[in-house]
């Protein structure tokens, strides 16, 4: 446009993981923050509230913009956190993986954490060699179920033991006990399980999935290594015979691991596996 001077705008990835602010979004850098390098941690205002976010580049706009543009309200590093090798890297696993760019920059983040990525915690209620469930009386009865169930299995988040019908105060008492020790602990990933909730597992199949499910249960009853590949609509019940096929290993003491082509479906089958095999 005549007479307007190109204007140089602040392209910021925030690290949220809404699908709507993948892209990056555009910022002023005021001057009083100098010549500030991509890959660097700013802080920008996102509606009524201050986000976290990085630094990826500048754009310089040629016609002046539809929107007002904000200013970046402080700058986090005094340098970047990630070289220009590490962002071309994003670039490229954004592109050809539908993979976010926040998401693909936390790979380099070793021994750093970005803001909203640090890893929710939780209490947990863990076992001593000193723990004895003759610490309630026998009118105690919960209190007793539940200090059987942590010897058993030597410790359990207050949420699964909450998800499992234990009240607040039955986990308080329990925890104070002595020989109990609480924890904080990251939330476990959703790639190992030591307890096995069988209501999806149990669902009977259907009679084309019992078909295709008996050479794979016989396989694995044999100890035999076969391949098998299932071909079927979205919807035909695949995921399902996953979930059997991974209970079946888990029941013969052995690991599985689920490989999700599709980074869209990632989320959806992630949860189904999570709540039939939980931890």
């Amino acid at each position: 446009m005549k007479g307007y001077e190109s204007m140089r705008v602040a392209q910021v990835i925030i690290n949220r993981p809404a699908k709507q602010l993948h892209k990056p979004l555009s910022y002023l850098m005021p001057e009083k923050f100098g010549n500030v390098l991509p890959g660097t941690r700013v802080l920008i205002p996102l509606g009524h509230s201050r986000e976290e976010g990085i630094l990826i580049g500048y754009e310089e706009l040629v016609e002046p913009p539809e929107f007002t543009l904000r200013n970046i309200v402080q700058v986090l590093d005094s340098e970047p956190w990630f070289t220009p090798e590490m962002m071309d890297t994003a670039r490229r696993l954004n592109e050809y993986y539908l993979f976010s760019y926040g998401d693909a920059l936390r790979l380099f983040t070793v021994n750093k954490t970005l803001k909203s990525y640090e890893a929710p915690k939780e209490e947990w209620l863990v076992v001593m060699p000193d723990f004895s469930i003759d610490q309630f009386s026998e009118r105690k009865k919960k209190q007793r179920e539940l200090a059987q169930y942590l010897l058993e299995v030597g410790g359990a988040s207050k949420a699964l033991l909450l998800a499992k019908g234990y009240s607040r105060m039955v986990i308080k008492q329990v925890s104070e006990a002595k020989g109990i020790t609480i924890e904080s602990r990251f939330k476990a990933t959703k790639t190992t399980f030591t307890e096995l909730l069988t209501e999806e597992v149990n669902i009977p199949l259907t009679q084309a999935q019992q078909a295709v499910y008996e050479p794979i249960q016989e396989a694995m009853n044999s100890h035999e290594h076969k391949t098998f590949l299932l071909h079927g609509v979205t919807g035909s019940g695949k995921t399902q015979l996953y979930l059997r096929a991974t209970a079946k290993c888990i029941s013969q003491d052995k690991t599985a691991i689920i490989l999700v082509p599709e980074i869209i479906l990632t989320d959806q089958i992630v949860r189904r596996f999570v709540e039939t095999f939980w931890r």
